[in-house]
């Protein structure tokens, strides 16, 4: 997917009027688009009055397109939303405007100005997938969805929503997305009580409505149109509390937490610093405990991170997770303060003729644009806005408004009325909260309640050498990689690394060893042969935790009595009888095993876990969400059984 398509297609009709040469159709009412999208829209579902005194709001959208439903909902959101309240918006679009040509069309409009520069600033690029985006403050979360409308509702995971607004090209242009299919997808991520609005009143549209489980009732249309429909969510369901839940039960997200609760994130790495953060801006209040006295101490505690990406050639599960993860932590990083994020470009360079082949394949198949990722002459691949991020600086910026407590040594976990207990060694209650996020899998190893998910430590080591005269000034990789010249406590020092042994004992952390510097430096002078004699400085070394399939957990923590005995049965084949929703340990959660790309996944991981936490639709497509679930192996388990 690229903007040439809607470069092609849009036109502008008496130079002003956003139109497609495909659909023979305009975007919004010459008259008056924002009327039109106030009346038919806001109106339609009871806004901006329905807002008022809610602290989480939710609505859906059909064609995004100028992103004009949008910045009116959130300009009159934020006029009546109390200070703490959170909006989240999903909309889907198949042909996404270049972000010149939305400006241009929203232009008559400059009481919307301030909401179109936030929304431009971190508008995605047009690549098929989900694209979340982070907007004023965290008050407001954006997920995009760019494809086809009936095949991206199909691969959210399920939450309610509090509204939907029916928008796009008119059905008897657009008959595609006008179907069953989007009904029963509507259905599926609606609540009693959810809320429709539409500029058409077709018949089939308000019968197909009707059948999904709205009632519809027709309204006078605007500015001559005659009628639109506005209709409301009834539909029976056998679970009516999460009618929207459908599918492999043993991945259905859990309730989620109310935004009154208290979270305690144990493990101060990049991932529980990023859940942390996250979380806090989702409005929730959060404490960090970490065994050291500050964070970012371990693993993610080396003076440079270098942002990697995995790239696959085929478009399956995991090589979806990480091109998102990628896009997601761009975003993210650059727009963060100067100094923690350095765009310098990184240069991968394939180690033998089987990987220069795999690079050949992966240059045919990207669906990343050329700014993002091009091969030069000599076969590496160039990927200009990637680079490298000093941690220190990332977790100052993260710290900034958690509380972290740091010299607490959690051993073990309980809950009692309702309530999680974390305690020492000496069974001292260090912090009494309503949910825990584990992210230490030091922990999540030993405790009886999360010790059946398989992780494989490894060691990584790096080596500081002094800078040569000629260092490069962007990241290289191959089977090592150096990092451009940092200042060190005065002195000039060239990051290379990094060794991946395995530890014969985890709970003993690795000693820097003159091997695997040897190790670093010959692969470092691979890549920049004047590191062969390059002074040593020091270097340090730490724990990298992986799953079996190298996929991190991202999700709930499941009972896993009760999914040995209720989904036995998947033992036996197919299923001949439904079977119940996934029991979890309530308000438990693990963010780990996040391996040598912690820096590059933790943005979206994080993310991900927020949504499911607040209830909202997380960034993340359902079967990337499933790979991810910490039940994942527990139910690879009863059915390789069979």
């Amino acid at each position: 997917m690229s903007n040439d398509q809607s470069d092609k297609d849009l036109y502008w009709q008496e130079g002003r009027i956003p139109a497609s040469r495909q659909f023979e159709d305009i975007y919004y009412s010459p008259e008056n688009g924002l009327e039109e999208s106030r009346y038919v829209f806001l109106q339609g579902i009871g806004a901006p009055e329905a807002w008022r005194n809610r602290h989480r709001v939710s609505i859906g959208e059909t064609g995004f397109g100028t992103g004009l439903n949008f910045l009116l909902s959130v300009h009159e959101w934020l006029q009546v939303a109390p200070a703490d309240a959170r909006l989240f918006y999903l909309s889907v679009e198949k042909y996404p405007l270049a972000p010149e040509d939305i400006r241009k069309a929203l232009a008559p409009w400059p009481e919307l100005c301030g909401e179109l520069e936030e929304l431009l600033a971190a508008y995605p690029e047009p690549i098929q997938g989900f694209h979340q985006r982070s907007l004023f403050g965290g008050r407001v979360t954006l997920l995009l969805l760019f494809g086809d409308a009936c095949d991206m509702l199909d691969k959210v995971v399920p939450a309610p929503l509090d509204a939907w607004y029916l928008d796009g090209f008119a059905p008897r242009r657009n008959p595609d997305m006008w179907n069953e299919r989007l009904f029963a997808a509507l259905a599926r991520l609606s609540g009693p009580g959810t809320r429709l609005a539409t500029f058409t009143a077709a018949g089939f549209v308000r019968r197909g409505l009707e059948d999904a489980g709205f009632a519809m009732e027709k309204a006078p249309g605007f500015a001559g149109k005659r009628e639109c429909l506005r209709g409301i969510f009834t539909g029976d369901s056998a679970q009516p509390e999460r009618p929207y839940l459908v599918g492999e039960p043993w991945y259905n997200p859990p309730a989620p937490l109310p935004r009154s609760g208290h979270i305690a994130v144990v493990g101060a790495g990049i991932a529980g610093m990023m859940a942390g953060w996250h979380l806090t801006r989702a409005g929730y209040r959060v404490t960090v405990l970490d065994r050291q006295e500050a964070p970012m101490q371990e693993a993610s505690g080396n003076p440079a991170a270098i942002l990697d990406p995995f790239l696959s050639v085929d478009d399956g599960r995991e090589g979806r997770f990480h091109r998102h993860a990628l896009l997601h932590a761009l975003q993210f990083y650059r727009n963060l303060p100067e100094g923690i994020f350095y765009a310098c470009g990184l240069e991968r360079r394939a180690a033998s003729d089987k990987e220069q082949t795999r690079f050949n394949r992966i240059m045919e198949t990207t669906p990343l644009p050329e700014h993002l990722l091009e091969q030069k002459e000599d076969g590496s691949l160039c990927f200009p806005t990637l680079g490298y991020l000093i941690p220190e600086k990332l977790c100052a910026f993260l710290n900034r408004d958690l509380d972290f407590r740091g010299g607490q040594q959690v051993e073990t976990l309980e809950k009692r009325a309702g309530r999680w207990h974390l305690r020492d060694e000496n069974d001292h209650t260090l912090i009494e909260t309503d949910a825990v996020i584990l992210a230490t899998p030091s922990l999540i190893r030993k405790l009886p309640l999360t010790s059946h998910l398989p992780l494989e430590a490894l060691s990584g080591q790096i080596s500081l050498f002094r800078t040569p005269a000629a260092a490069p000034d962007h990241v290289i990789t191959e089977e090592g990689y150096v990092v451009p010249s940092l200042v060190l406590q005065g002195r000039r020092v060239t990051v290379a690394g990094a060794s991946f042994l395995p530890l014969a004992d985890p709970d003993l952390m690795p000693a820097v060893t003159e091997r695997e510097h040897d190790e670093n430096r010959a692969k470092a002078a691979a890549l920049l042969p004047q590191l062969a004699g390059a002074d040593l400085l020091g270097g340090r070394s730490a724990i990298r935790y992986f799953s079996p399939n190298h996929l991190p957990y991202a999700g709930p923590v499941p009972d896993r009595d009760f999914y040995l005995q209720e989904y036995e049965s998947l033992r036996h084949g197919p299923r001949h009888k439904p079977l119940p929703d996934a029991r979890y340990h309530g308000g438990l959660y693990v963010l780990s095993a996040l391996g040598a790309r912690g820096f590059l996944t933790s943005p979206l991981l994080a993310a991900q876990l927020t949504g499911l936490i607040c209830g909202n639709i997380p960034p993340l497509e359902q079967k990337i969400s499933h790979a991810l679930h910490p039940a994942r192996f527990l139910i690879r388990e009863l059915v390789k059984g069979r």
